[in-house]
C-alpha cells in the first residue's frame, strides 16, 4: 500500500515552490516539490512518482480536491495505469499514519536543518532528507533498506558520501574545467540533481543566488579558510548569499494549524523532539524529583541531574529509544520481546507526552515493535516498570521461559 499527501512549506522558495506531494508506505519516501496542490500538478507527481519507482498497485490519499473525484486528473491517471485509489474518511488521519509519520520525521529533520540555512532552500533540503532516509537501514525491513526493499537494488551511496546539504564548496565550470585557483567559484552543495549531466553531478547555489549543476566540485577545506583573501572571498559570499535569500516577504499565509515545514512551534522551548535547549531552572520549580510541589524559593536540581531531559535530539539521546524489554503479561501482546521504535507524535507530527524526572509523572508516548513486525504504542510509565522488573538489584537482567518446544533426550543424559 501505498499513500499520498501534501505538506505545506510556510516559505516559498527559490524555485517558487509552496510545498510538495509526499508519497510513502511508511519506509520508503518520495517527494516532490510544486508551486501548488492543485489538480494538474498533483497529476504529474504521480506520473512523476511512477516513472520514478513504478505503478503502486494500491494508493491511498485524504479526501483532498486535489485527488478526491471521478473528475480529477490524478484519478483518472491513476486508473490509466492501473492503480486502486482509496481514500480515508474525513477526520480520520490514523487510516493515512504510514505517510504522516514520514511527514512527521522529514518535517523535524528539515526544520533543525533550516535552523542554520536560509528557508528558502526548503525544497532542496526536503529532497536531500527524503533521499539519504532511503539508505538507513531499518528494522521492520530485517536491517534492509528501504531502497532495497521497494526496488531490489542495493543503494548506491557513492554520490552522497563526498558532502553534505549546504557544505562551502569550490566548482570549476565552463567546456573544459580548468583546476587552477584562477578559474574556481565559492559556492553551496544542494544535493545531486539525477535529471541533470552526468553521475556525481550536484546543485550548486551561487553567489549570486542562482542555482547551476556541476560535476566538478570540490570541498573548501581548512587550509583554504586560513588564507586571509579565501576567507575574505567567503565572508563576501556568505553576506550576498544572506541579502538573495532574505525570505522576509516570501512567508506564506499558514492554513494548516502548524503543519508546515518552516514554523516556530508552540511547543516547550526545550522539546527535545525539535533538538532545542534544555530547559530552564525555573521550568523545573513546579515538582521536585519526586513529583511533589515545591516553592518558588527553594533551591532545584541542576538541569544535568534530570536525565530524563537532558539532551538535545530525542533520536540520539533519549534514553527509552532502542531499548529492548519483555512485554509483561499484563500488557496487550504480553510475552512479547519489544524494541522502542520513536516518540509517538499527533496528527501534525508534534510529540505526544511531557517528560519528568519521575517515571511514575512521565507523560511521553512511544512507538514499539514487536518481534513480529506490529507496532503499539505504549506510555513511558509503562516502559519504565517492565524495564525495571527485568533488572536485579545489582542491574543485572534476567528473563524467564515458559516452556521447551520440540526436544529429545538419550541415554547420555542425566537424571
Amino acid at each position: 500500500m501505498r499513500y499520498v499527501d501534501w505538506i505545506s512549506a510556510g516559505v516559498k522558495s527559490l524555485a517558487q515552490n509552496k510545498g510538495a506531494f509526499v508519497f510513502s508506505n511508511g519506509t520508503y519516501t518520495e517527494v516532490y516539490p510544486c508551486e501548488s496542490n492543485n489538480q494538474e500538478l498533483a497529476n504529474l507527481s504521480l506520473i512523476d512518482f511512477c516513472n520514478d519507482v513504478g505503478v503502486p498497485e494500491r494508493l491511498k490519499s485524504d479526501r483532498a480536491p486535489e485527488f478526491c473525484g471521478r473528475g480529477t486528473q490524478f484519478w483518472k491517471t491513476a486508473k490509466r495505469k492501473g492503480c486502486d485509489v482509496t481514500y480515508a474518511e474525513p477526520e480520520r488521519k490514523n487510516q493515512i499514519a504510514p505517510v504522516d509519520n514520514e511527514i512527521g520525521e522529514l518535517r523535524r529533520r528539515t526544520h533543525n536543518r533550516l535552523l542554520k540555512v536560509p528557508r528558502r532552500l526548503w525544497d532542496f533540503c526536503l529532497v536531500y532528507e527524503a533521499k539519504t532516509r532511503r539508505f538507513i537501514p531499518r528494522d521492520r525491513l530485517r536491517g534492509r533498506t528501504p531502497m532495497e526493499a521497494v526496488t531490489g537494488r542495493t543503494p548506491d551511496i557513492s554520490e552522497y558520501c563526498d558532502f553534505e546539504f549546504y557544505d562551502l564548496v569550490w566548482y570549476h565550470s565552463g567546456v573544459h574545467p580548468n583546476m587552477n585557483k584562477e578559474h574556481r567559484a565559492l559556492g553551496r552543495w544542494l544535493g545531486v540533481s539525477h535529471r541533470v549531466g552526468s553521475d556525481m553531478c550536484y546543485w550548486i547555489l551561487t553567489k549570486s543566488g542562482d542555482v547551476i549543476s556541476e560535476s566538478t566540485v570540490q570541498h573548501v577545506t581548512r587550509d583554504d579558510t586560513l588564507e586571509a583573501d579565501v576567507q575574505k572571498d567567503i565572508d563576501a559570499f556568505n553576506k550576498a548569499v544572506e541579502e538573495r535569500l532574505d525570505d522576509t516577504n516570501f512567508h506564506l499565509p499558514n492554513a494548516e494549524g502548524g503543519f508546515t515545514l518552516a514554523d516556530e512551534y508552540d511547543l516547550p522551548k526545550w522539546d527535545p523532539a525539535y533538538g532545542d535547549n534544555t530547559p530552564t531552572a525555573d521550568e523545573y520549580r513546579k515538582y521536585d524529583e519526586n513529583g511533589n510541589p515545591v516553592d518558588p524559593g527553594e533551591p532545584i536540581a541542576d538541569a544535568d541531574e534530570l536525565n530524563d531531559v537532558n539532551f538535545e535530539d530525542a533520536e540520539v539521546y533519549d534514553k527509552y529509544i532502542g531499548a529492548k524489554f519483555l512485554l509483561d503479561e499484563l500488557t496487550n501482546n504480553g510475552g512479547n520481546l519489544a524494541t522502542v521504535a520513536r516518540r509517538a507524535t499527533d496528527d501534525y507530527g508534534k510529540p505526544l507526552g511531557r517528560a519528568h524526572a519521575n517515571p511514575a509523572l512521565d507523560t511521553r508516548e512511544y512507538e514499539i515493535e514487536l518481534e513480529s513486525g506490529e507496532t503499539e504504542k505504549i506510555m513511558a510509565n509503562q516502559i519504565a516498570a517492565n524495564l525495571y522488573s527485568q533488572l536485579d538489584d545489582e542491574g543485572r537482567e534476567h528473563l524467564a521461559f515458559k516452556a521447551i518446544v520440540d526436544h529429545r533426550r538419550d541415554r547420555s543424559a542425566l537424571g
